[in-house]
């Protein structure tokens, strides 16, 4: 009984990192499409003249900052769940929507 148990414990530990591991993956895409929309509605926002259209493009650049802010937040909180991977030693995400 005392093996089955441990062999069932040290298999859910494997399926929990690789879980968190595609849920880290998954969210990564998501914050990189935001930032691509961040960027294109900036661009929008240049081009814009009407006051009524630029009013509304900045409330929605204040959304996808929230946005970026929020998976940027969730993404870090998975990394430290995570055992380490190759990925922790990419690069630093871009906190500039923290400050």
């Amino acid at each position: 009984m005392g093996i089955d148990k441990i062999l069932k414990y040290m298999s859910s530990i494997f399926k929990e990192s690789k879980i968190i591991k595609s849920h880290c993956e998954v969210l990564g895409e998501i914050v990189k499409q935001l930032e691509t929309k961040e960027k294109r509605i900036k661009s929008e926002i240049d081009t814009v003249s009407s006051k009524q259209k630029r009013k509304k493009l900045n409330i929605e650049l204040k959304i996808v900052k929230l946005q970026l802010r929020k998976g940027y937040f969730k993404l870090n909180a998975l990394k430290e769940e995570s055992p380490a991977t190759p990925e922790r030693t990419d690069k630093p995400l871009n906190h500039s929507y923290l400050t």
